[in-house]
């Protein structure tokens, strides 16, 4: 059985899309934590000042459902947008991780060098 961190490193998408990260729900601090993230630099991100909510995977939590953003620069649901400047994303997919009718126990985010139409 592989782990999160085994399947995000399998998974292959294009150059222009970056997985960034799969994030699980901590009960005890409440925030989506980052557990793997692939086609970015791994140290300097789990580095970074922790600030959640600054993206698409609380949308994706609170929702259950799938989320699209087409342009992260442009929407006003996110915050923190020095932070997608700086890695070059433009638009991502996010997806909840659940297990059948339960809360949700994460989310899966994809984000990309281009805007999505």
């Amino acid at each position: 059985m592989l782990t999160l961190s085994e399947a995000a490193a399998t998974l292959r998408v294009s150059k222009r899309t970056l997985l960034k990260m799969i994030r699980l729900f901590n009960k005890e601090s409440g925030l989506l934590e980052p557990l793997a993230s692939r086609n970015i630099d791994e140290q300097e991100w789990r580095a970074e000042p922790w600030r959640g909510g600054r993206g698409i995977q609380k949308l994706v939590f609170e929702s259950k459902a799938p989320q699209m953003i087409r342009n992260v620069h442009t929407d006003p649901r996110m915050r923190d947008i020095e932070f997608f400047r700086k890695y070059g994303l433009v638009s991502c997919l996010g997806v909840p991780l659940m297990v059948k009718d339960e809360a949700p126990r994460g989310a899966f985010l994809l984000h990309e060098r281009r805007t999505r139409v």
